[in-house]
C-alpha cells in the first residue's frame, strides 16, 4: 500500500478505546447491581434457605468472572500507549530524514552553475513539482505524527479513568460475601 494513501482520523483510536471501556462498564455495573441488590434484601430478615444460598454463590462467581473481564479490557486499552511509542519514534526519525534531504533537494534548485555544467555535490536534478509533491507528503505525515501523540495521550487518560471504576460494586459484591458466609455459618 502506498505510504500516500494511509489516514488516520483524529480521536478514532480514542474512541474505540472509550467505547471499550464504557461498555465493558455500563454491563458490569447494571448486572452486577440488579443482582447484588436484590440478593441483599433477601437477607435482610432472615437467611434465605441453602438453595437460594448456593443461586447467590453461583452469582456472585459469575459477577467476579465479569470483573476480571473488565479488568483485561482495561489493560488492553491501558498498553495501547505502549504501543504507539514505536510508531510515533519510526516516524518521527523518517520526518527528520525527509526534511534534511528535502533541504537539500530546495538548496540545489536555485544554484545554477555558471559554466552551466551540473552542480558540484548533486548526483541528480528533479522537478519542482515532485519536490513539492514530496514537501505535501511530509506535512501530511507530521500530521499523523501529531495525530498519534494526541491519540496516545487521550487512550492514556481513558486507561486511568477506567482503574477504579468497579470499586463502588467491589464493595457491595464483599458486603454479599460476608452476609453469604455468615448464613453458611448458621
Amino acid at each position: 500500500m502506498p505510504h500516500s494513501l494511509i489516514r488516520i482520523e483524529e480521536g478514532k483510536l480514542a474512541a474505540i478505546a472509550s467505547s471499550l471501556v464504557t461498555d465493558a462498564k455500563i454491563f458490569v455495573t447494571n448486572y452486577a447491581r440488579e443482582r447484588i441488590e436484590g440478593y441483599i434484601k433477601e437477607f435482610q430478615e432472615q437467611c434465605p434457605p441453602p438453595q437460594i444460598l448456593e443461586q447467590i454463590n453461583r452469582t456472585i462467581n459469575t459477577i467476579e468472572r465479569l470483573e476480571q473481564s473488565y479488568e483485561k479490557t482495561v489493560n488492553k486499552v491501558n498498553q495501547l500507549p505502549k504501543k504507539l511509542d514505536l510508531p510515533i519514534s519510526i516516524a518521527k526519525i523518517s520526518i527528520d530524514i525527509l526534511t534534511h534531504v528535502l533541504e537539500a533537494k530546495f538548496t540545489t534548485i536555485g544554484a545554477i552553475p555558471p559554466t552551466g555544467g551540473p552542480v558540484p555535490g548533486v548526483l541528480y536534478s528533479e522537478r519542482l513539482s515532485k519536490i513539492l509533491t514530496q514537501a505535501g507528503r511530509l506535512e501530511d505525515a507530521k500530521k499523523i505524527v501529531f495525530t498519534l501523540e494526541d491519540e496516545k495521550e487521550s487512550i492514556g487518560a481513558i486507561a486511568m479513568g477506567a482503574q477504579g471504576a468497579l470499586d463502588p460494586v467491589k464493595s457491595r459484591l464483599q458486603l454479599l460475601k460476608d452476609l453469604l458466609q455468615r448464613c453458611a455459618l448458621d
